[in-house]
């Protein structure tokens, strides 16, 4: 299973959330809390890796409307 950090429109909010794909490429499931960059002291540049993806990865795909995802596969995860 693949996954990404996506932008998902809650209704009343929008939050960054890792998000999971099927074989297919479909999104199926996004974790239940948004995105969080923590790590032990001295791991700063992991951070900074894990902040870059995700700037990434919101600024070139589209934002996902959370009632959409995974409606036959179970939601969040």
């Amino acid at each position: 299973m693949t996954w990404n950090y996506r932008i998902i429109d809650h209704g009343d909010h929008l939050a960054l959330h890792e998000v999971h794909y099927d074989a297919a490429g479909g999104p199926v499931s996004y974790t239940d809390s948004p995105a969080t960059f923590v790590s032990d002291p001295g791991h700063g540049d992991e951070i900074a890796a894990a902040v870059k993806m995700a700037l990434a990865d919101a600024l070139n795909w589209p934002v996902l409307i959370a009632l959409e995802i995974g409606r036959q596969a179970g939601g969040r995860i």
